[in-house]
């Protein structure tokens, strides 16, 4: 079964999501995304089926969209199927790695790169920046020494974990 996806389904689309109590900009976004897969479909002069679908996610890929943007693609085309009774269109979200520990531990600044900010802010005499650098070379020095002091090893954990782990060694706190 092909369709072709029309100004008019569109608008149509766009009527029922607003029917269904959609947000707002929840709706222009879920529009703007089917507009999108509507103009690839004209230009590859296609309807809409299950091999143009792959066809478009695929060129979003190739175009550098983020696996997280491809995803939202996804809810609003999967919204606009789902109201079109499409239920013969598949599309699955993409699985969006999460960074490894190792890969946090190389995008630390060293005391070194802390420094060259530091100078190239003063030499700008860009006081502002000079005082972010400060504060952020402090507490990542201090994170580094409150974890080797609660016996962690700061270069195994993760940044954004590292302030938990700190505060249960300390504290009988609990976090989900």
């Amino acid at each position: 079964m092909t369709h072709s996806l029309t100004s008019s389904d569109i608008k149509q689309f766009q009527s029922y999501l607003m029917d269904s109590n959609v947000k707002l900009n929840t709706a222009k976004k879920y529009v703007r995304d089917v507009k999108k897969l509507a103009h690839f479909l004209s230009d590859q002069t296609q309807t809409l089926s299950q091999n143009s679908l792959d066809a478009f996610l695929k060129s979003l890929s190739e175009a550098g969209y983020e696996a997280r943007s491809i995803n939202s693609i996804i809810a609003s085309i999967k919204s606009y199927c789902k109201f079109a009774g499409r239920t013969d269109l598949q599309c699955k979200s993409l699985n969006i790695r999460k960074r490894s520990n190792h890969e946090d531990i190389q995008n630390r600044l060293t005391e070194e790169e802390y420094e060259a900010l530091l100078r190239t802010a003063l030499e700008q005499k860009n006081y502002r920046q000079v005082l972010m650098i400060q504060i952020f070379a402090v507490t990542d020095i201090r994170m580094k020494e409150l974890a080797v002091e609660a016996g962690i090893d700061p270069d195994k954990v993760y940044p954004q974990n590292l302030k938990r782990q700190l505060v249960r060694s300390h504290f009988s706190v609990t976090y989900p």
